[in-house]
C-alpha cells in the first residue's frame, strides 16, 4: 500500500496542478481518510474472522453455566464473576464477585480492601450455596475462601473471548458439596463436545 501511495504522489506531482486542482485535494483527502481508517478496518476484519470461534467459546461456557443454574440452582444464591449469560437464563440470586452487579464488591475495590475474608464474609451474608469461578482472577486479592470446596471444573479448547478457558465450580456452603457434585454429573452429559 505505501508503494502505491508513492507512486500515485509522484504521478501528481507531474500533473498541471491547475487543472487537476481539485482532483488532488479530493485524492489527498481521500489518501489520508484511508490511512487515518486502517486500523479500524484491521480491527474490523479481525473481529469478523474470529466471531465464529468467539460465538462458540460463549457457547460452550457462558450458555452452559446458565443453564446449569437454571437446572439446578433456580432461585438460589450463588457467587460468580462472569455474571451476564447465566443472569440472563437463570432466576438467580447472583453475588458478582468482580463488582458489576454487586455495589458491595464495587465499593471494596474502590476503597482497596477486597480479599479473600471479604469474599468469604459477603458469601456468608449472602447465603451462598456454589461459586462459579475463574480461580485466577482473585489471586491479586488474596485467593479464594479456603473454606470453599472445589469439586469441578469446566474446561473449553481455543478460547479466545471467555475470561478463561477453565471454569470451576466451589460448594461454598460445605453441605452442598454432594449435591454440586452430582449435579455437574448429571449435566455433564449436555454438554457440548
Amino acid at each position: 500500500m505505501t508503494v502505491g501511495i508513492v507512486v500515485i504522489s509522484i504521478g501528481l506531482i507531474e500533473l498541471p496542478i491547475e487543472k487537476y486542482a481539485n482532483n488532488l485535494k479530493k485524492g489527498v483527502f481521500i489518501i489520508f481518510l484511508l490511512l487515518l481508517l486502517l486500523p479500524l478496518e484491521i480491527r474490523g476484519i479481525y473481529s469478523l474472522l474470529i466471531t465464529p470461534q468467539a460465538t462458540t467459546n460463549i457457547y460452550q461456557q457462558q450458555y452452559q453455566m446458565g443453564l446449569f443454574l437454571k437446572q439446578f440452582y433456580e432461585g438460589e444464591s450463588i457467587a460468580a464473576n462472569d455474571i451476564g449469560a447465566i443472569n440472563f437464563l437463570a432466576d438467580i440470586k447472583c453475588l458478582d464477585l468482580v463488582g458489576l452487579g454487586s455495589l458491595e464488591v464495587a465499593k471494596a475495590k474502590i476503597n482497596g480492601n477486597y480479599n479473600t475474608q471479604l469474599i468469604y464474609n459477603l458469601t456468608q451474608q449472602k447465603n451462598v450455596k456454589i461459586a462459579i469461578v475463574y480461580k485466577h482472577w482473585f489471586e491479586k486479592f488474596g485467593g479464594l475462601p479456603s473454606s470453599w470446596i472445589e469439586v469441578g471444573e469446566w474446561k473449553i479448547s481455543n478460547n479466545i473471548v471467555c475470561g478463561g478457558e477453565t471454569v470451576t465450580f466451589y460448594a461454598v456452603d460445605p453441605t452442598e458439596e454432594n449435591k454440586l457434585i452430582e449435579n455437574l454429573r448429571n449435566f455433564s452429559s449436555k454438554l457440548p463436545r
